[in-house]
């Protein structure tokens, strides 16, 4: 028995709304073969032991007459914050964690403030805590001695280190 032969003119017509058919198909099933989104990053738990362990250190307040241990707690703590990826926003929560004694009564005290805007920035943080810790006097006489600050008798290694000390 010899094979159907299929007219031609058939096929012709055929051809392009089978070829639809299938594209609509495919369509409706590409959903099913597209890869998942990758998961959201869950947010990261910082705690009072986390910054501890990341070298923060607790701030009493009490060494009012030495503005630069207040610059050099504030500059850690940035750095923390930073490298435990914390955004801005938390960041001076975090932070307040590390107060202690008189440091605490001070946030507690301005925190409360109902003139106070929040929620806080690091900024605002940063700002606030230079004004209270650090004399305008002491900022005045860093930022003059940066001014005047030239080599001699200097090292250039002593050199970048005191600029960076007083930049």
């Amino acid at each position: 028995m010899p094979p159907l032969a299929i007219p031609q003119v058939a096929y012709e017509q055929m051809f392009p709304a089978m070829m639809a058919h299938y594209m609509q198909h495919m369509a409706r099933l590409m959903p099913m073969f597209q890869p998942p989104p990758p998961p959201q990053p869950q947010p990261r738990i910082v705690t009072f032991k986390t910054l501890k362990d990341n070298g923060a250190e607790e701030f009493r307040g009490d060494k009012m007459g030495e503005p630069q241990i207040a610059l050099d707690w504030l500059e850690q703590m940035d750095r923390v914050l930073k490298n435990l990826r914390v955004p801005d926003d938390d960041r001076s929560e975090l932070a307040s964690q590390m107060f202690r004694k008189g440091a605490y009564d001070w946030w507690k005290h301005i925190d409360q403030d109902p003139h106070t805007p929040k929620p806080w920035t690091w900024d605002r943080f940063d700002r606030a805590f230079t004004k209270e810790y650090v004399p305008t006097r002491y900022r005045e006489e860093r930022r003059d001695e940066f001014v005047a600050l030239k080599q001699e008798g200097m090292s250039l290694p002593e050199l970048r280190q005191k600029f960076d000390y007083l930049s």
